[in-house]
């Protein structure tokens, strides 16, 4: 019983599935880019720390997470020439929904019983 559980963990951490983790990937980052502007949005609210990675015409570029609860990330070396298309990939924290009757909703690995 016990592998079972671990092996259910190694796929929920193998899918992104945590309690309320969400993949969002190659997005286009919204802001001027003008060759002076360092900060961009996301769009999408409740950025988990530590899952921002940014690139800018497909080459990474180390950026930080200002504010997680906005989406606002800074690109922490030379801004983004015009022309160029700035894209992050990160992990958003998504509230779990509830069903009616329910008391939690399940994560992908509980419904397919792993």
């Amino acid at each position: 019983m016990a592998g079972r559980a671990t092996g259910g963990n190694e796929l929920r951490a193998f899918l992104n599935d945590g309690a309320q983790d969400r993949p969002v990937k190659n997005k286009q980052l919204i802001g001027v880019v003008d060759g002076v502007n360092t900060s961009f949005l996301t769009f999408d609210d409740r950025v988990v720390p530590g899952s921002l990675v940014v690139t800018v015409d497909l080459a990474q570029v180390p950026a930080t997470l200002n504010d997680p609860v906005m989406g606002i990330i800074i690109v922490t070396t030379t801004p983004p020439a015009q022309q160029t298309t700035v894209r992050g990939h990160v992990l958003l924290s998504v509230f779990p929904r509830r069903g009616i009757g329910t008391s939690r909703c399940a994560t992908r690995a509980e419904r397919f019983r792993v």
